[in-house]
């Protein structure tokens, strides 16, 4: 057990590298986030946001932190923070992503950004291949798909064909090929 410089409830800690030199960063109520060199000395740093954050993962490239209210933070470097708009106005509780695309999910919201500016809603009726409605909780990058995971035992996958490149096709696990 360690001594922290706050009492805020922690809800998710990730590790990333930028600039090459590894650190810790948490996240938690109260728009808390924090980061350690070590994992034992905790420094808080600025939030931009009083919600809660849910979760906080590293996508190779930078921070992403998802929070109450659709709330998405990112940071380079894990020092300063900047809001980001994706549209989303439910809670979101999971982000996964590698350099160049995030993906932020929870209660019908899966929103998807491949460049950083823009984030397109993934359960839109009007896409080709759209994820199912559904309650989202937990999110996964494995190197060539997006894996998210649901209630009730809800698996879908979501990845890029040569037919699709332009979208992400959506396939629960009972449909992968």
């Amino acid at each position: 057990r360690q001594a922290a410089p706050f009492t805020n409830w922690l809800r998710s800690v990730t590790f990333g590298s930028p600039g090459g030199a590894g650190q810790f960063v948490t996240v938690g109520e109260g728009g808390l986030i924090a980061l350690s060199a070590d994992g034992t000395n905790w420094q808080r740093r600025t939030s931009p946001t009083t919600a809660d954050l849910n979760r906080v993962v590293w996508d190779g490239a930078q921070f992403l932190a998802v929070g109450n209210g659709g709330k998405i933070l990112s940071s380079g470097s894990g020092l300063v923070w900047q809001a980001e708009n994706s549209g989303a106005t439910n809670t979101l509780n999971a982000a996964a992503g590698r350099v160049g695309s995030r993906l932020v999910e929870r209660d019908t919201e899966l929103r998807l950004s491949e460049n950083r500016s823009s984030w397109s809603n993934e359960l839109d009726a009007a896409k080709p291949f759209r994820a199912p409605p559904w309650t989202y909780l937990t999110a996964l990058w494995d190197g060539t798909s997006y894996l998210v995971g649901g209630r009730t035992g809800m698996l879908v996958e979501g990845f890029k064909t040569n037919a699709s490149a332009s979208s992400t096709v959506w396939l629960e696990s009972t449909e992968s090929p």
